[in-house]
C-alpha cells in the first residue's frame, strides 16, 4: 500500500445531515482524489483552483480546506500546488499537470505516470523539479523517441502473459537505485515494443533465471539485432 493510502485511515470525511464524521475507506479516498483531478483537468494546467473553489466543485468535500484530503492532493504527482502568498492576500491553489496534447485524458496522464513511478520511484523528482521532468516528456513527445502511452510495456500485459507483477517486482527491484536518467533512458526510445518481447531470462512464473540477468527489450538496431538493457545489475544478490 502506497504512502498516500496508509493516510486513509486517519482521513476523514463528513455527513453534514448526520452530522458526524467516519473514517474513509481507501476506496473512497481514491474516488475523492480522482473527482478531485478531474475537476482540475477539464480546467487545463493554466488554471489553479483555491480549496475554496474546489469545494463548490466537488460539494460531497465542502469542508474541503480543513480535510485530511488537501495533504493528499499536496503530495500528489498530478497536481501542481501553488502556495499562498506571504501576505495572505492570495490563498493556496491547485492545478492539472499538463505535459503534452498527446496525453488527451486524466486516464492517459496517469497510465503514463504510473510507468515513471508506479512505487513511489521518482516521485520526489516531480515534486522537485516538475518543470525538468515536464519537459523532457514533452521533448520525447515531440521528437518520437518517447514509448507513447498506449504501449508502456510494464502495465499492459496480454491476456495470458506470465505473471506480470512478479515481473514488474523484478523489474523496480533492478532500477530502485538507479539514477533519473537511467530510469527514463529506459522509456525514451525510438520505438514501442510488444509486452511480449520485452523481457527475457524469466522463468515461467515469472521469476529471473538462475545466474542471469533480467534484461528488457529496447527494440532493434539498424541490422536487425535486438537491443537489450539489463535491469537488475544492481540487485542484490
Amino acid at each position: 500500500m502506497s504512502h498516500i493510502f496508509q493516510m486513509a485511515t486517519q482521513s476523514m470525511t463528513h455527513a453534514p445531515d448526520l452530522g458526524v464524521y467516519r473514517p474513509f475507506s481507501e476506496r473512497e479516498l481514491n474516488n475523492a482524489r480522482h473527482d478531485i483531478f478531474g475537476k482540475l483537468k477539464e480546467r487545463g494546467p493554466d488554471v489553479a483552483l483555491s480549496l475554496e473553489e474546489l469545494s463548490q466543485l466537488c460539494p460531497n468535500y465542502h469542508l474541503l480546506e480543513n480535510h485530511p484530503l488537501v495533504e493528499i492532493l499536496r503530495r500528489d504527482e498530478f497536481i501542481v500546488t501553488t502556495p499562498a502568498s506571504a501576505d495572505g492576500t492570495e490563498p493556496e491553489r491547485f492545478s492539472f499537470l499538463g505535459t503534452h496534447p498527446e496525453l488527451r485524458t486524466g486516464e492517459d496522464l496517469m497510465s503514463f505516470m504510473r510507468a515513471l513511478s508506479p512505487h513511489g520511484i521518482m516521485r520526489e523528482d516531480f515534486r522537485q523539479d516538475r518543470e525538468a521532468v515536464k519537459e523532457a516528456i514533452e521533448q520525447g513527445l515531440r521528437d518520437g523517441t518517447l514509448l507513447s502511452v498506449g504501449s508502456i510495456i510494464f502495465f499492459n500485459a496480454e491476456p495470458g502473459a506470465r505473471p506480470v507483477n512478479r515481473e514488474i517486482k523484478e523489474y523496480w527491484d533492478g532500477i530502485r537505485d538507479a539514477s533519473v536518467e537511467e530510469v527514463r533512458g529506459f522509456l525514451f526510445r525510438d520505438r514501442t515494443i510488444p509486452y511480449a518481447d520485452a523481457f527475457s531470462n524469466l522463468n515461467d512464473n515469472g521469476t529471473p533465471r538462475a545466474g542471469e540477468p533480467i534484461s528488457i527489450s529496447l527494440g532493434t538496431d539498424s541490422a536487425g539485432n535486438r537491443l537489450r538493457v539489463p535491469i537488475n545489475k544492481r540487485r542484490r544478490t
